[in-house]
């Protein structure tokens, strides 16, 4: 009973944040993008805004209520594993709310071309206005080369932990843990091999590369602050850029004690300290607070003028996904939420798909053997 409570603790405000972030990402976007779509060359009808806000919102809250009341009956009522309920409920509320930003979508982006067409606008003509504040652009570079040193010690923990466990690999028992629960002991095992030892610290790596090279692409992506006030726009942007590495840094450093400690107690053969699940589970959410409250600070001072090739419609999937081999950019503007996204039609892009795409495949191939 213990363990359903705190497992009880921890899901419910992971689901709880999920809900406020998904009915909110409109409130946290960027002002030139409404439900996904760039309406900097537009003017939408205020009323027509609210209404598509008001109907979103209320999907979105009948949808909570759903997942609410079937977790509930599930756990409690038919006795089904908490973990397994809260993973299959919010996966379906992501499916779902998916599905209704792309039905928003779809119909703002629809509105937009009739607008255009109805005042001769060709959306293809508009000329993207370009311009490099030097001072920002050296300032960001020397921010970018700091967090590339600190995130390189972190992937270098990673990589002496695997060396660790190459070195102690013939002292390995037979039987080795692959799995700690929320008190810190092994309740999940297999057999000592090469592909099973080593697994643990392939997804440690990726993972770890993976946020490294996310957060150190964010802090040098393309950028056009607001030129009104522009010395102290600029300061503003290197704070908070600051405050989004070390924040990303703080998340790295909480996930490495889980996962890159992982070789030492399985030679050990000793329990993890509970305190090493915990603070895995609670710091990346509070840090995340921090990191959007941050991002909605830097969209607040960014321009509000069409500024890049990302900025085009065609080549976005319903507001979700840049595609885009024109733009050497890895990193750009979110359409929903606050923040960057990947563009992965960049050549750095493509690298960050195809480590996900291992980190989804390697464990794939292991459970199929």
């Amino acid at each position: 009973m213990n363990e359903e409570v705190v497992l009880l603790a921890i899901f419910v405000p992971i689901f709880a944040f999920t809900h406020f972030f998904i009915y909110n990402i409109q409130f946290i976007s960027s002002k030139n993008y409404f439900y996904g779509v760039f309406v900097g060359n537009i003017d939408l009808d205020e009323d027509y805004k609210k209404n598509i806000n008001s109907s979103y919102k209320k999907s979105i809250n009948i949808l909570f209520l759903i997942v609410v009341l079937t977790s509930i009956l599930s756990i409690f009522l038919f006795k089904f594993n908490i973990t397994f309920i809260f993973t299959i409920e919010i996966i379906l509320y992501s499916v779902f709310s998916i599905y209704f930003l792309r039905k928003y979508y779809i119909e703002v982006i629809t509105l937009k071309k009739d607008l255009l067409k109805n005042s001769n606008k060709d959306l293809e003509k508009i000329k993207y206005k370009t311009s490099i504040d030097t001072e920002l652009v050296n300032r960001k570079c020397k921010l970018k080369k700091k967090f590339t040193i600190l995130f390189s010690i972190c992937l270098f923990f990673s990589v002496a932990s695997l060396l660790y466990l190459a070195i102690n690999y013939s002292n390995l028992p037979d039987t080795i843990p692959t799995h700690w629960n929320l008190y810190g002991e092994a309740d999940a095992f297999t057999k000592k091999s090469i592909k099973n030892i080593f697994f643990m610290s392939f997804i440690d790596i990726s993972f770890i590369l993976l946020l490294s090279i996310i957060t150190i692409e964010t802090i040098g992506a393309k950028s056009n602050i607001n030129i009104k006030d522009i010395e102290n726009n600029r300061e503003k942007y290197i704070i908070y850029l600051n405050r989004i590495g070390y924040s990303s840094l703080i998340i790295t450093l909480s996930i490495q004690l889980l996962t890159t400690t992982n070789p030492i107690f399985i030679i050990k053969n000793i329990d993890k300290p509970m305190i090493f699940i915990l603070q895995a589970l609670f710091i990346p959410i509070i840090v995340s607070f921090f990191i959007i409250y941050n991002y909605i600070k830097l969209d607040s001072i960014l321009s509000k003028e069409n500024t890049g090739l990302f900025e085009d419609d065609e080549k976005w999937i319903y507001g979700f996904v840049y595609f885009n081999k024109e733009d050497p950019s890895t990193i750009v503007r979110k359409r929903f939420g606050s923040g960057w996204t990947i563009n992965i039609g960049s050549p750095i892009g493509k690298l960050i798909m195809l480590i996900i795409f291992l980190m989804i495949l390697f464990p794939l191939m292991l459970i199929n053997k």
